[in-house]
């Protein structure tokens, strides 16, 4: 990565970064607000990937962090997702289903 550097490419990481860190959560509302009308589920997914993706470049990039801290923070993220979705499912998932 540090080999690659560029000018141009640390100030639009630079910008990615504090964006990323400060102000995502306005970008992102109105942007789900848009995309979730229809396929919120799909939409929802995407937009998170996509964030996350870019998030982990900006800071392997600026050295912030490793490379091997961004795939553990991923991969710290995907798994208390799944288990908080497990958890979640089998409080709310019988009241979804009719009786047979």
């Amino acid at each position: 990565m540090v080999s690659s550097r560029s000018q141009w490419l640390t100030d639009a990481n630079v910008v990615l970064n504090v964006v990323g860190s400060a102000g995502m959560a306005i970008y992102s509302a109105a942007l789900f607000m848009v995309l979730l009308r229809r396929h919120w589920r799909l939409a929802l997914f995407t937009a998170g990937a996509i964030l996350s993706l870019a998030m982990m470049y900006s800071h392997t990039y600026l050295v912030v962090h490793w490379l091997s801290d961004t795939v553990a923070g991923a991969m710290l993220g995907v798994g208390v997702t799944l288990l908080l979705w497990a958890a979640m499912s089998n409080k709310y998932l019988p009241r979804n289903i009719s009786p047979a």
